[in-house]
Parts: structure tokens; C-alpha cells; sequence
């Protein structure tokens, strides 16, 4: 896991807020945070979401369900869906 890993390299344990634009690649990337995540050390979680992530298997419902698995929850509030540019999903730990 290389988010994990490198936090623990550079003793980092929490994290305030995180920013994913990786055009796509979002799961395969929180999987390299899934510690940081379970351990609900990370305070902010910002995703663009474009649909990009269908050309590498995985849609945003799977997003969704992979952070709501380790505690996060979708604020619709900060979050902009429906856009015809992509989507802004914040998370936060429940």
C-alpha cells in the first residue's frame, strides 16, 4: 500500500485533508490508503470523479461502497454531483 506505507516512512498518522484528481485511477489509489482509512485517520476526503475510473474497471458506486466499508460517509452537502464536467465527492469519517 503506498500511502500507507509512506505515512509510516514519514511517521505521518493523520492526515487533515486529501485530495485524489488521479483521472480514474481514485480506487486503486484509496486502496493504497485502506490503513489511513480504517483507521478513520484521514479528517477530509476530496475525489474528482469523472468517469474516468470506467476505462480501469471500476465505477463510483464502487468508490462509495469501498470508503462507507471503512467508515466514510458522502456529504451531499460539499460534494457536486450531476455536473456535466464530472462529479466532486467529499467524504468524511462518521
Amino acid at each position: 500500500s503506498h500511502l500507507d506505507g509512506l505515512a509510516r516512512l514519514l511517521g505521518v498518522e493523520t492526515i487533515d485533508v486529501m485530495k485524489i484528481d488521479v483521472e480514474g485511477y481514485e480506487l486503486k489509489a484509496l486502496h493504497g490508503a485502506a490503513d489511513l482509512l480504517t483507521r478513520r485517520s484521514i479528517g477530509a476526503l476530496v475525489l474528482e470523479s469523472d468517469g474516468h475510473g470506467l476505462r480501469y474497471g471500476s465505477r463510483e458506486e464502487e468508490i462509495v461502497q469501498f470508503l462507507e466499508a471503512r467508515g466514510y460517509v458522502l456529504d451531499p452537502s460539499l460534494s457536486l454531483t450531476g455536473a456535466p464536467g464530472g462529479n466532486c465527492l467529499v467524504f468524511a469519517p462518521k
